[in-house]
């Protein structure tokens, strides 16, 4: 009896290591896994960040470009009065080459 107690328990050690190793295989594999999600979640997050503050700063680049050239139209614009002004005034002339 005390033969077959042992054997059984021995039977039932090994088996729980096996489950303990499996588990810890297991759990492994998921922290892996878990961990390589994470990361890919990450970069994606860096590449649409990046990608956001790319268009972000293209978008500030050429609202400066669109101010700028609203400025330099408006300058253009107001010149065009004053000469137009100084030709009705004869403080003016206009040569046609």
């Amino acid at each position: 009896m005390h033969i077959w107690l042992l054997l059984l328990l021995s039977l039932a050690r090994d088996g729980v290591e096996k489950i303990a190793s499996h588990w810890r295989s297991e759990t492994r594999i998921t922290l892996i896994e878990s961990t390589e999600s994470f990361q890919r979640r990450n970069i994606k997050q860096i590449s649409e960040h990046k990608q956001l503050t790319t268009l972000n700063n293209v978008d500030c680049r050429i609202s400066k470009v669109l101010y700028n050239n609203a400025r330099i139209q408006k300058a253009i614009d107001n010149l065009k009065s004053l000469f137009l002004l100084a030709l009705l005034r004869g403080k003016a002339i206009f040569i046609d080459s």
